[in-house]
């Protein structure tokens, strides 16, 4: 998959560099159209069009060996790779431009006959500037004047040439690393979404399964105190076990279960710590399932609950459990609020259900839901609120 998704952008930064180049080998032929159109010229002269590309071609060329041989140069991590990468590249662009430079000299070569005709013209202008200014020293200057001036162009023009070609072979050089650049910015953030996506999903399955364990040891230690004291309810939890275990086993791997299966569970827990307590624990419940076919990720509210009957319940004192699940507009609200003794127990695992439902929160919700914890040495009380988007309830 990254594999065919690389090559996939190696084929569109390829389509991107001959689109580039088109444009620029259009731009010739749009100028000659704009002037043969305007009027500026009486036929299209095709040759100006051919000649401009032959100035193009040479930077044409060192794009192309620039991408396929230097830019993988500059694209490696050591140091040493980028100092041999820029001394190639410099030496590349001041061989190429003193080729194509080269055609001054003959430039040069061609414009002498026009430069002795030139001195043989200021000749004659002294000769006659002898008769007529009055000061042979401001005449002779004017010759020089005039000489520096012919000494000067043709080395402005070689400079202007010279000037002008570093301009479009740096430009060509940065126009490949720009869009080099682009497209593998553009795979690495793909990578990156990819494997924080993948470990994203590792996370969240090993804290489900983490879930699972703890709450099977937390039953059985139940179910072990009552086959002393009752073999028929202790028969009956094993029962009602089983139900949640198949609830456990076959829906954890998903992720999401409606509310209607997650209050299903919730209920069948209750029912079984019921089982085992006494007179002395008073427990109101009020669940509501409202829409039941809500989706949200499994097992949310079972550490909560678990917690409460772990640490909130005494069998010797007074004990007090409230437990609602109400769906409010847009937002799914649980509430517990226990008697608080787990100050009373000496427990080394205290908390590790509501600390891995935490990491799961911080995962599935970001900052989007609310978990609020209230504690003191009588009352623990719980809050979670949770989005429910309309897309979900819509489902």
């Amino acid at each position: 998959m990254e594999r065919s998704e690389d090559k996939q952008y190696k084929r569109l930064e390829r389509v991107v560099y001959v689109l580039l180049w088109v444009i620029i080998a259009m731009i010739p032929v749009v100028g000659q159209l704009y002037e043969y159109l305007n009027g500026s010229d009486v036929t299209f002269e095709f040759n100006k069009v051919v000649k401009l590309w032959g100035f193009i071609l040479p930077f044409f060329i060192l794009f192309w060996l620039h991408d396929l041989f230097l830019i993988r140069l500059l694209l490696h991590r050591g140091a040493k790779t980028k100092v041999i990468y820029v001394a190639v590249t410099v030496a590349m662009i001041i061989g190429m431009i003193s080729f194509i430079s080269a055609p001054t000299k003959k430039y040069r070569h061609e414009r002498k006959p026009e430069a002795q005709e030139q001195v043989s013209n200021k000749v004659e202008a002294k000769i006659d500037s002898v008769v007529v200014a009055s000061s042979g020293q401001n005449a002779e200057q004017g010759v020089n004047t005039k000489k520096t001036h012919r000494r000067g162009g043709p080395r402005g023009i070689k400079t202007m040439i010279i000037l002008t070609n570093t301009i479009f072979a740096l430009f060509a050089v940065s126009l490949n690393i720009a869009v080099k650049l682009y497209f593998r910015s553009m795979s690495s953030r793909r990578r990156i979404a990819r494997l924080e996506a993948e470990n994203t999903s590792t996370r969240l399955q090993f804290l489900k399964y983490q879930i699972n364990p703890h709450f099977f040891m937390n039953t059985l230690n139940n179910i072990h105190a009552l086959i002393d004291i009752d073999s028929a309810k202790a028969q009956n939890v094993v029962v009602e076990l089983s139900k949640m275990m198949r609830y456990v086993l076959y829906e954890i791997d998903k992720d999401n279960v409606t509310l209607r299966q997650e209050v299903d569970f919730l209920n069948n827990y209750i029912k079984l710590m019921r089982i085992r307590l006494k007179d002395n624990v008073e427990i109101t419940v009020d669940i509501s399932e409202g829409n039941s076919d809500i989706k949200l990720p499994p097992l949310l509210f079972i550490p909560f609950v678990e917690n409460i009957f772990k640490h909130g319940i005494s069998y010797r004192e007074l004990s007090k459990v409230e437990i609602s699940l109400h769906l409010v507009g847009d937002k799914l609200v649980f509430h517990s609020k226990n008697s608080n003794y787990a100050n009373c127990r000496n427990d080394s695992h205290h908390g590790i259900g509501l600390e891995n439902l935490r990491r799961r929160l911080d995962l599935l919700y970001g900052n989007e839901y609310q978990l609020t914890i209230r504690e003191d040495s009588a009352i623990y009380e719980v809050e979670l609120i949770l989005p429910v988007s309309d897309e979900v309830n819509k489902e």
